[in-house]
């Protein structure tokens, strides 16, 4: 996962915190949301269960961290 980056939902604990800290040590650049910020990795205040506040966290994580060099 080296280079890549990740968007873990509810990863401040339990299954999602798990998956994100594999993907961490596995190289990604990872990024948590969850309905609290928090700072576990980097992380994004969402929920998920409303489509917009989903919307808004993978934008915030793409335009942030994946657009083009020099954009």
């Amino acid at each position: 996962m080296k280079g890549k980056v990740a968007l873990v939902a509810g990863g401040r604990s339990g299954i999602g915190l798990t998956i994100a800290q594999r993907f961490s040590v596995d190289g990604a650049r990872v990024f948590t949301a969850q309905r609290r910020a928090d700072i576990v990795f980097e992380g994004i205040e969402a929920d998920f269960s409303d489509p917009a506040s989903a919307q808004r966290a993978v934008s915030t994580v793409t335009d942030l961290f994946l657009a083009p060099e020099g954009y």
